[in-house]
């Protein structure tokens, strides 16, 4: 209240704006009924006019019509004009004083009449209106003033009564103190507010980054024990090994956006150039299928299938691989939801198309309307799904636009659903085998602890056919070495397929072909592919590797 009474000047342009706002929509509004009301009278004057001269217009003769309209002093003018007649005109000089002409062409047979007149009723309904609204102004602006004079009078007397006397001046000044000290609150609340905002959610930082260093620690055992466990298969450690890796990613995404928010820089840093990589595409959609096999195992009307041909092998993309294995595992998710009472096949490939890598997720469910696919997509949006959050295909698109990529979906009712992730390729890098290249004459020597290997590759090599090479099969480092002694001088045009590790002994594959100098002629066949020092050191040495989950379908090229 304070501030509404001290501040007149400001006060008074908001009634101003206020009546001068009403003001023109009343004179809007009278505009546009008198001059309904005119044509209407127009109209009826032009109609009776008409009846009356009807007998004079059968002639062709004009005259008793216009005598009869300008028989009205509002009207100014008068023309009527036939088919094949000069026109006939009575024009009036204008009424003194604020006036509107109207004017209508009416056509009536085989002439038309215009007829002009005054309508100065809108013009002085107007006056009013402005009048009346100029009133009220100079009315409000001067009971504002005496509310202001009040004011500085009640300050002045209370003052008074302390022995404090000013001037009107003075109490001027003293209003704008209170009037600012008024502010001041506001601001302070409005502070306040914030401050208690901001303790809020540093608690919540502060506890995100307690859970991150707690997951660690766990972590950490782990990974050792990992290490440590070479009995169990190779496909079950690759599994728990994913998994640990899966979880860090995660304890240290949540550890890097609590750092961001702390600095009050979260939503700022780009994803994709921070944290993108160069990677294999295949084994992270491999990773994530088999991951929902085993969540959806309990589910027996469930059938995940993953085709493996050439046409996936060695597809790369500059990609997060942490945001991507959660794109693929929330629309893997989306497609098993979508089954009728969990009974459907889910289809997933992998191929290039134009220089881009496509990765194709189909189901056999339900369907998504026409109408409803333009909404899918947005923050939010679901279909048919209880409970569901509207998140998934948001982020799996906003993902992808991050890549440069494009998300695209087809459905049909009934049918099922296709969704189509395309993101640009990469080069492959140097750590990588495109291919295994062999003349007719080589030996394979294959060295792995992992019988199923062994039967891969000799159904790789045999299906050459003539061409197939002789294959040489040897499980681990000491069968290597002894190899290597006896057919020393025979193993010129030799390629050795050599795991990484193998069960119950310290050496690693890496280390067996430094020590025998294969560096040319070896290329290491694993499954901890992804693991940087592993690639730093291939690398460094000029040795290329195969990913062993892709040992099934990587091209051989004979020459």
């Amino acid at each position: 209240m304070a501030k509404s009474i001290i501040d007149v000047r400001r006060l008074w342009l908001i009634l101003a704006a206020l009546l001068i706002s009403i003001t023109i929509v009343g004179v809007t509004a009278a505009y546009l009924y008198l001059r309904a009301q005119s044509e209407t009278e127009l109209e009826g004057q032009l109609h009776r006019a008409l009846v009356t001269a009807s007998d004079q217009l059968a002639y062709n003769n004009y005259r008793a019509l216009i005598e009869e309209l300008a028989a009205d002093p509002k009207v100014l003018s008068v023309e009527v004009k036939g088919k094949n007649s000069p026109a006939v005109v009575v024009n009036r000089n204008s009424s003194t004083g604020f006036s509107i002409c109207r004017s209508e062409w009416i056509s009536n047979g085989s002439f038309r009449v215009k007829i002009c007149r005054s309508e100065e009723r809108i013009g002085l309904s107007i006056l009013a209106i402005v009048l009346f609204t100029l009133g009220l102004l100079i009315l409000g602006y001067f009971y504002l003033l005496k509310i202001e004079s009040n004011t500085s009078n009640r300050i002045k007397s209370a003052l008074g009564d302390f022995g404090i006397s000013f001037t009107s001046n003075q109490a001027k000044d003293f209003s704008s103190l209170l009037e600012e000290m008024s502010n001041a609150a506001i601001l302070f609340r409005s502070a306040r507010q914030m401050e208690l905002q901001i303790v809020s959610l540093k608690a919540k930082n502060e506890t995100s980054e307690q859970v991150a260093h707690d997951i660690r620690s766990p972590l950490s055992a782990l990974e050792m024990l990992s290490g440590m466990i070479r009995e169990v298969p190779e496909e079950k450690r690759t599994i728990l090994r994913n998994s640990i890796h899966r979880i860090r990613d995660i304890a240290n995404a949540l550890s890097k956006k609590t750092t961001l928010a702390s600095q009050g820089t979260e939503g700022v840093i780009n994803d994709k150039q921070e944290v993108s990589t160069t990677e294999l595409i295949f084994p992270i959609v491999e990773e994530i299928v088999s991951e929902g096999r085993l969540r959806f195992r309990q589910k027996l009307g469930i059938e995940i299938n993953f085709s493996q041909n050439s046409n996936s092998y060695g597809i790369f993309s500059n990609l997060d691989p942490k945001e991507f294995r959660r794109v693929i595992s929330n629309l893997i998710n989306n497609a098993a939801e979508a089954l009728p009472e969990s009974v459907g096949l889910i289809s997933i490939s992998i191929f290039e198309e134009n220089s881009n890598a496509v990765i194709s997720i189909q189901d056999t469910g339900m369907g998504i309307p026409e109408l409803v696919l333009d909404q899918i997509g947005k923050r939010g949006a679901t279909f048919n799904k209880t409970g569901g959050s509207g998140l998934g295909l948001y982020h799996a698109m906003k993902t992808l636009k991050n890549l440069d990529g494009n998300l695209r979906i087809e459905s049909k009712i009934n049918q099922g659903t296709k969704i189509l992730m395309t993101i640009p390729k990469a080069d492959t890098p140097k750590w990588f085998a495109p291919n295994i290249k062999i003349s007719t004459s080589a030996k394979i020597i294959v060295v792995d602890d992992d019988q199923s290997i062994h039967d891969i590759w000799r159904e790789r090599f045999s299906s050459l056919g003539s061409s197939a090479p002789k294959l040489v099969h040897l499980s681990g480092p000491k069968e290597l070495r002894s190899f290597y002694r006896d057919y020393f001088f025979d193993i010129d045009d030799a390629l050795f397929l050599i795991d990484y590790e193998f069960i119950g002994n310290s050496d690693s594959g890496v280390d067996l072909i430094k020590e025998l100098g294969l560096q040319e002629q070896a290329l290491l066949v694993t499954s901890r592919f992804q693991e940087s020092s592993i690639r730093s050191i291939c690398e460094e040495f000029g040795v290329k590797i195969i990913p062993k989950m892709m040992s099934g379908f990587v091209p051989i090229k004979i020459f």
